[in-house]
């Protein structure tokens, strides 16, 4: 993600963008230039990056994948190539497991009605992590907390 592919987005005026890593909804910030389209970060590391990991093998990963649960908004992206073919038994058996826990299923655009309004600003940057070839979008410091 570069400044300009979020010069694009908010050009486009979409209700919201999932290209970044982090914790929270967000209004990105790079350099001195705040862009207007939500961030919802992926805030779970995908299958594919951490199945055969530290001790993470198939038989394990759910149980992975539960401890990470947090209160709030818990954004997992999956790939219809992996948890929608060889690693779809896997995938039932998080999300049964998720719903025997309570976790409430949303879809990007509820998240983006409900965390937009009160969501702050925070840089935004390439760097890399754990599991994953190549750079990805980060989200990093607060820059300023929302104004209502």
């Amino acid at each position: 993600m570069t400044a300009d592919a979020l010069e694009i987005q908010d050009g486009m005026g979409l209700a919201f963008c999932s290209d970044a890593r982090g914790y929270a909804p967000f209004y990105p910030v790079v350099g001195a230039r705040r862009f207007c389209t939500l961030q919802i970060p992926t805030t779970w590391p995908t299958m594919d990056e951490i199945v055969g990991e530290n001790g993470i093998f198939p038989n394990t990963v759910n149980d992975h994948y539960l401890s990470q649960v947090k209160p709030g908004l818990n954004v997992h992206t999956i790939h219809a190539e992996l948890e929608g073919k060889s690693m779809a038994p896997l995938f039932i058996d998080l999300l049964t497991r998720l719903k025997e826990h309570g976790a409430r299923f949303t879809t990007m655009g509820e998240a983006a009605a409900k965390y937009g309004c009160n969501a702050p600003d925070y840089t935004m940057s390439m760097g890399e992590i754990p599991g994953r070839a190549g750079k990805v979008a980060i989200q990093g410091k607060l820059v300023s907390a929302p104004k209502n």
